[in-house]
């Protein structure tokens, strides 16, 4: 059964309200504190560990910011952050603040510092297009911001025999008093066999939550299946991640080279460092230092990037006040012009004012890493060496074909790898081979798209062709009948590997065309429900 536009009374009908509670991961980047502005959150969320940052004011209003990281444990983070300051030597700490993070969906939870109050907080709504004014009341309170779907996506779960990775594109959105849609069809178009759709609107089935999200496939026969529901809170401008469902969605990158959101440390300057914030529109980036006192102080800069490169100001407050006292506004200090330039994923160049360039990269933590790195990286001596992240986990890969056939349905499956441990070998002491990602379990398309299943690999090394350090995702056989031996399918820059995403250039296809992998985050589940 073919579905007209609009989507929401068709998908939503008929839901069932069953649900098994579990983790929420919560999205990356800047957060927003209620009844707090000009303060606010960064967070930085690997498998292992969630860095956070906290940029605020002291009591006599000037910028200051504390610092520190923490496990997860059953959606609550606890964590100890410092403040540092600097003098005649290495930073110091000098004094720190308890703080408790509490997710009740992906983009919202509440924040306790010291013995306070738990104050609401979600991730600042900035950088796209957001759906506003609907107010749909998930299981985490009310929602008035949903982001704008429309661009590529890969959904994929964990679940073996599952949906595995699903490439995506949505062109079109319907707003509605109801609620809001997106679609891999346009507005006045037909959804059918190999469409997809998101819908959040009001959840008929049940009073609690009243409004849901929900992923749908469509066929041409049978009724939209649904793939995965989302509280209206779990969406976020990049990434789509819920419970109680196993399924995930992430916003494909513009280019290979499109920064990490996240911490990146700069080279030689211990204790200082810089935060990214990617959305499909704006970069946001926080510049963490000390003043000519030695004082922690930070100033944030905003833009649309042109290429590889962000120019933008960099401003810097003051005159604000502490989350816990009388508000008062802060007001613009200094400003100064700033220039990143992106040479990586991992890698940048930050200019600001007239100042020699200082070399970032993503900081490594939150997840296990390579005793030695490759040789053979020309940018090493700028940068420091590239630290290459074991892969060990479950990630979802954009499909190799998906910008090559002209014709092809608006959806394209892929693949969905389980990496197991990391094996290494020492060549001669001097270069270095590393296979990171061996499969342990993998799925490949169902049936009813055709194909069979296959098993990948990623392998490190250098002496291919030259002394430049390179990366291989590998197809180990096992696709078509015969099974074909070991194939190429993309290089990858050992520098835009990171323990979260991977981008490369595919190799397999009639013409180069980036490829993705995103690691599919640990979620274990509690005993609550929700």
């Amino acid at each position: 059964m073919a579905t007209k536009l609009p989507l929401l009374a068709v998908l939503l009908a008929g839901l069932s309200a069953t649900a098994s509670a579990q983790v929420w991961v919560p999205a990356d980047g800047v957060w927003q504190i209620d009844g707090a502005n000009g303060s606010g959150l960064t967070l930085d969320v690997r498998d292992d560990a969630i860095g956070v940052g906290l940029y605020t004011y002291d009591d006599a209003g000037n910028g200051t910011w504390y610092s520190g990281a923490g496990a997860l444990v059953d959606g609550v983070l606890a964590v100890e952050l410092t403040r540092f300051a600097r003098g005649d030597g290495s930073p110091a700490a000098v004094d720190s603040l308890a703080v408790t993070l509490q997710f009740q969906a992906s983009a919202a939870g509440t924040v306790s510092i010291g013995d306070g109050p738990a104050r609401p907080m979600r991730q600042l709504a900035f950088g796209a297009d957001y759906v506003e004014g609907l107010d749909l009341a998930g299981a985490s309170g009310t929602t008035d911001a949903i982001p704008d779907l429309c661009g590529r996506w890969v959904f994929s779960d964990t679940a073996p025999g599952g949906m595995g990775s699903i490439d995506v594109t949505f062109i079109s959105m319907q707003i509605t008093d109801e609620g809001a849609s997106f679609a891999t069809e346009p507005a006045d178009g037909t959804l059918d066999g190999g469409d997809y759709s998101v819908a959040c609107g009001a959840n008929p089935a049940a009073e609690d939550p009243p409004s849901l999200c929900l992923l749908y496939a469509h066929h041409d026969t049978l009724p939209p299946s649904e793939r995965a529901r989302f509280d209206p809170a779990d969406l976020s401008a990049m990434r789509i991640a819920g419970a109680p469902t196993t399924a995930i969605g992430f916003r494909v990158p513009s280019t290979p080279n499109e920064p990490q959101s996240g911490i990146w440390q700069i080279a030689g300057r211990f204790g200082e460092g810089v935060t990214i914030d990617v959305r499909p529109d704006l970069i946001a980036v926080g510049v963490y230092g000390y003043d000519a006192d030695g004082n922690a102080t930070w100033s944030l800069a905003t833009g649309a990037p042109v290429g590889d490169v962000l120019e933008a100001d960099l401003v810097t407050f003051a005159g604000g006040s502490c989350i816990a006292c009388e508000h008062t506004d802060p007001q613009i200090d200094s400003t100064r012009s700033m220039r990143l330039e992106f040479v990586g994923a991992t890698r940048a160049r930050l200019t600001i004012g007239d100042d020699a360039p200082l070399a970032l990269s993503l900081l490594p933590f939150g997840a296990d890493y390579l005793d030695k790195p490759l040789a053979g990286d020309p940018l090493a001596e700028e940068f420091g060496p590239h630290a290459l992240p074991a892969l060990g986990g479950a990630w979802a890969q954009t499909s190799v074909y998906a910008t090559t056939p002209i014709d092809a349905p608006p959806f394209f499956k892929s693949s969905a790898y389980t990496f197991a441990d990391v094996e290494t070998v020492s060549l001669d002491g001097e270069t270095y081979s590393a296979l990171i990602a061996v499969p342990d379990e993998q799925w490949g398309p169902p049936s009813e798209f055709g194909g069979g299943s296959y098993a990948s690999s990623i392998a490190c090394e250098v002496g291919l062709g030259d002394d430049t350090a390179d990366c291989s995702l590998i197809n180990l056989g096992g696709f078509g009948s015969p099974p074909s031996g070991p194939t190429d399918i993309a290089d990858i820059l050992p520098w835009n590997m990171s323990a979260t995403r991977i981008s490369g250039v595919n190799l397999d296809g009639p013409f180069p065309e980036p490829v993705y992998l995103f690691r599919i985050p640990l979620r274990p589940a509690v005993d609550t429900t929700r």
